[in-house]
């Protein structure tokens, strides 16, 4: 029973890390959601609220998870989602642990006709910048200049939205029941 109940765990453990894991297309079609649809879509995934803030000229609300369901505060979190939104653009930051995911995600960007470039700068080591009308994406390792409330590991994927990149007639946001196409 010992061990019934050890394999159990553990596999729930690893079902829930392997769940954390977004993908590009995901986070693309997220971005474009308005906030009440992302809130709802961040409770579904298993996350908490740590900190929101809403008005009439913006939204910003950050959402954290750690694998077991228990975090004491943010900075302990596998996961950090950082959702920002306003009547022009809408920028959605993910803060994740896992170094092929970070190589996954840059992958699939190419494959989806994103042009890349790296930068060089002091600054921002690491940081590869991937764009394509109308999102531009900063991938880079977390340090004290972009970790979310105080978490300074994993890698930070910021993708900025810009609705005023859409023609007249097209709508700002789709359903989640359909494909993103790029």
């Amino acid at each position: 029973m010992k061990y019934l109940l050890t394999i159990l765990f553990t596999t729930g453990l690893f079902l829930q890390l392997a769940a954390q894991n977004k993908s590009a297309d995901d986070l693309l079609n997220w971005v474009r959601l308005p906030p009440h649809q992302f809130d709802e879509l961040m409770f579904k995934q298993g996350f908490t609220c740590q900190k929101r803030v809403g008005n009439v000229t913006g939204w910003l609300c950050i959402y954290a998870k750690q694998p077991g369901g228990y975090m004491q505060s943010a900075s302990t979190a596998s996961t950090l989602m950082e959702y920002i939104s306003n009547a022009k653009s809408t920028v959605l930051v993910y803060q994740f642990q896992g170094k092929d995911q970070s190589a996954a995600i840059q992958k699939r960007l190419t494959e989806l006709g994103f042009t890349s470039e790296e930068d060089t700068s002091i600054q921002a080591s690491g940081r590869r910048i991937f764009h394509k009308p109308p999102y531009i994406i900063n991938i880079r390792d977390v340090d004290q200049s972009n970790g979310i409330m105080g978490n300074y590991s994993g890698f930070s994927l910021s993708i900025q939205y810009n609705r005023l990149a859409l023609k007249p007639n097209e709508k700002a946001t789709l359903p989640l029941t359909q494909p993103l196409t790029h």
